[in-house]
Parts: structure tokens; C-alpha cells; sequence
């Protein structure tokens, strides 16, 4: 069975969010918000967010769209 774990972004750096994607061993990133882009926190608009999912080898799928 698959699971699903969910982790908010609001005032996490970089380093944090991937440090606790690598602990639960995520391979894959679901981005759900209509618009993936944060002013206060630019690290998590979608093509950083990609660019840096990639790079720790991890899949960014943004679903927003649909």
C-alpha cells in the first residue's frame, strides 16, 4: 500500500524541506496549490521548487492545472 504524507511549506528553508523528504525517504513531490508561486518564499515557486527536487532526486509534479 502507498502512502501519502502531506508537509506545509510556510517558513521552512530549503535545506529543512529536503532534510525531511530524504528522513521519510519521498521520491515524489505533488504540488496541489492553483498557483505555485510565494513572494515571501521564493524557493517554493514551481520552477525552483522543480529545479531543486530534481537536483536530490526527487519527481515535482505540479497538479494545480486540473
Amino acid at each position: 500500500m502507498k502512502k501519502i504524507f502531506t508537509i506545509g511549506t510556510s517558513t521552512r528553508s530549503s535545506h529543512e524541506f529536503f532534510s525531511i523528504l530524504n528522513a521519510y525517504d519521498i521520491r515524489r513531490i505533488l504540488d496541489i496549490r492553483r498557483f505555485p508561486t510565494s513572494t515571501r518564499y521564493p524557493f517554493f515557486n514551481r520552477d525552483k521548487l522543480n529545479r531543486a527536487a530534481s537536483s536530490h532526486g526527487i519527481t515535482y509534479i505540479w497538479l494545480g492545472g486540473l
